[in-house]
């Protein structure tokens, strides 16, 4: 029996904290199966910052991934036996990537396509007994499967499928260029910088500080639901005007960034401003409770309860600010609505997927009704500062 008594991280998985008699340690602990289906453990501890622990976690997860990878056969592979292999690979998902993942492998890509061996996958398989069947499965007994969840099932696909390659079980992806079912419209869905002016108007005069804030947050930052459920005190530096994104909250359980990275990002006068009056409500909030503020503290609390807002807390506030305004958009409306403001007023695409904790590409890719618009007016640009017709003009004289 172990003589420390070992509390879970709330931020990192698979990290524990412990008091010695040296102060606060760290450890990591790791539950995996082998390639035979066999339980097994790796733990280190010792460590002075649960950063760490964490860090060594995942080499350490890298290393049990490729000494299982080498005894896996190519030859004898099925698709269902990799996406398996897969799921149990990357461990260190959130758990609602990781449920996602695995019930789409459990209803649809097993049924289909997990007994083909994987090296014998290739587009016309794919397409036939894959892409296929899923446009004729009927979810309730007036609706198929939706386009979008095609596409994203076969996301999954692709990237299990790339994920092979990468460890050269197969020589190439075959499917990364199936033909999809269209989806009639891809296009991110935001409010106009008015309308956003208008809810934030509407909320300022309808709602307590505490939704008020929610709102500016979304707005002026462009960061994810579960990033501003996640954020702590202790990630808001007032002075220099800078926060810090670093985790993300989804009910009770805290994971990393969608991209596992951490960002800094600055925000404006009025955000520190309004931070600031908020903070002072939270202290005087927590005090009728008989609490005090602290850094560790989430920074979105509830005026009822005082305790850290849910999902639905933005949900209904929406809601409600639909029913007063007549304008609807999403809790992740506001971060499409922030990259399509800044895409307007002709920022790179660099510093929007900076700020976004995105790649270039995605942020392209979600936001090319702007881009249009930018090649607009980069041609109405030259027409009025080359003033070709007039040189040539000169020209002929």
């Amino acid at each position: 029996m172990s003589k420390y008594q070992y509390t879970k991280s709330k931020r990192y998985e698979n990290v524990y904290s412990y008091k010695t008699k040296k102060g606060l340690m760290y450890m990591y602990k790791l539950r995996y199966y082998d390639q035979f289906g066999r339980r097994k453990e790796k733990s280190e501890s010792g460590f002075s910052d649960e950063g760490t622990a964490y860090r060594k976690s995942l080499e350490m997860l890298i290393n049990i991934d490729d000494n299982a990878i080498a005894k896996i056969n190519p030859t004898t592979l099925t698709v269902g036996q990799w996406y398996d292999q897969w799921i149990e690979i990357n461990s260190h998902w959130s758990n609602s990537t990781k449920t996602s993942r695995i019930s789409a492998g459990r209803d649809y890509i097993k049924p289909f396509i997990g007994h083909i061996k994987l090296k014998d996958l290739d587009l016309i398989k794919y397409e036939i007994l894959f892409i296929k069947q899923l446009e004729n499965v009927f979810i309730s007994p007036d609706r198929k499967i939706q386009p979008s969840t095609i596409e994203l099932y076969h996301t999954y696909m692709n990237i299990c499928i790339n994920a092979a390659v990468k460890r050269e079980l197969i020589t190439s992806n075959k499917i990364v260029d199936a033909t999809l079912p269209k989806i009639e419209d891809k296009r991110v869905k935001y409010v106009t910088l008015n309308d956003l002016n208008k809810i934030i108007a509407d909320v300022y005069k309808n709602e307590p500080i505490s939704n008020y804030i929610i709102i500016i947050f979304l707005a002026f930052t462009g960061c994810r639901i579960g990033e501003l459920q996640a954020m702590t005190w202790n990630d808001i530096n007032l002075d220099n005007k800078m926060i810090t994104i670093k985790a993300s909250r989804k009910h009770n359980s805290l994971s990393s960034t969608k991209n596992k990275k951490i960002r800094r990002i600055p925000i404006s006068d009025q955000v520190v401003s309004d931070l600031k009056k908020y903070r002072t409500w939270c202290i005087q909030r927590l005090f009728k409770d008989g609490k005090s503020l602290n850094n560790d503290d989430f920074v979105f609390i509830s005026e009822q309860k005082g305790t850290k807002i849910g999902h639905s807390t933005i949900t209904y506030l929406l809601k409600r600010v639909y029913k007063r305004t007549g304008i609807k958009i999403s809790p992740h409306g506001f971060r499409h609505t922030h990259a399509t403001i800044l895409a307007g007023e002709n920022m790179s695409f660099m510093t929007i997927a900076k700020r976004l904790g995105n790649t270039p590409e995605v942020v392209i890719s979600h936001y090319a009704h702007v881009t249009e618009e930018m090649e607009t007016q980069l041609v109405e640009v030259f027409d009025s500062k080359l003033k070709v017709v007039e040189l040539l003009g000169e020209l002929s004289n």
